[in-house]
């Protein structure tokens, strides 16, 4: 209910047209770099990114990453 659980942020997403359940931290920038980390445990998938630029759009980089993985499983 309250979209965040020990330290995760919890939600729901589209990926590969199927609504999926994401855990991720909450993209952090710190000392002029940025992260995000995602799971996809229904999917068995992980996802991290780190830049060494402030304020990047990791989030959405590493959403487009899991839906290339998500779609290439769906395709096989």
């Amino acid at each position: 209910e309250t979209e965040y659980g020990l330290g995760w942020m919890l939600e729901t997403v589209p990926l590969a047209g199927e609504p999926t359940r994401l855990a991720s931290d909450a993209s952090r920038t710190l000392l002029g770099g940025s992260t995000s980390f995602m799971t996809f445990p229904e999917r068995g998938l992980v996802v991290a990114v780190t830049t060494n630029i402030s304020f990047a759009a990791t989030r959405s980089i590493a959403l487009g990453i899991a839906e290339v993985f998500a779609a290439q499983r769906k395709s096989r």
